[in-house]
């Protein structure tokens, strides 16, 4: 290990792109590599990494994706883009970070990539799974629980 070049870019900031809430752009510089990601508690998270460019003016950042289990995930969605063209590499992408309070108080965030979106629409669409045309679904934003 280099101690020396370690030690210069410790309190420079991290390389690593967390989003705060609203919109951020940036285009992918790397295809996803797997990794993973061990707690305190010592769970291990399976996850992705790619870097990113925010702009021409900053170093690359590092961007760390757990690997989610449905289409809404930030995982999902990336795959959703990257199977519909084939590569992730040099895409442009749109994420927005949105922040709600939960009954108990505690704030949860959303991530969504509206292009991805897009994408999942048209791949449930045409998907053998996809709902068939007139049968009656219902807008789960009217339904309140009770």
């Amino acid at each position: 290990m280099n101690y020396e070049k370690e030690f210069e870019t410790l309190n420079k900031g991290s390389n690593t792109f967390k989003p705060g809430t609203g919109i951020s752009e940036f285009v992918i510089m790397t295809e996803p590599d797997g990794t993973t990601f061990e707690d305190n508690k010592g769970k291990v998270t399976e996850q992705i990494v790619m870097e990113i460019s925010l702009s021409a003016d900053t170093e690359n950042q590092r961007w760390f994706v757990s690997k989610g289990k449905t289409t809404v995930s930030v995982y999902g969605q990336l795959m959703a883009i990257g199977r519909c063209k084939g590569k992730l590499l040099g895409e442009r992408i749109q994420l927005i970070v949105n922040e709600s309070k939960d009954k108990y108080g505690e704030i949860k965030r959303t991530y969504t990539i509206p292009e991805a979106i897009k994408h999942i629409a048209q791949l449930e669409k045409d998907s053998k799974f996809a709902i068939p045309k007139g049968v009656n679904t219902v807008d789960f934003e009217e339904v309140k629980i009770k």
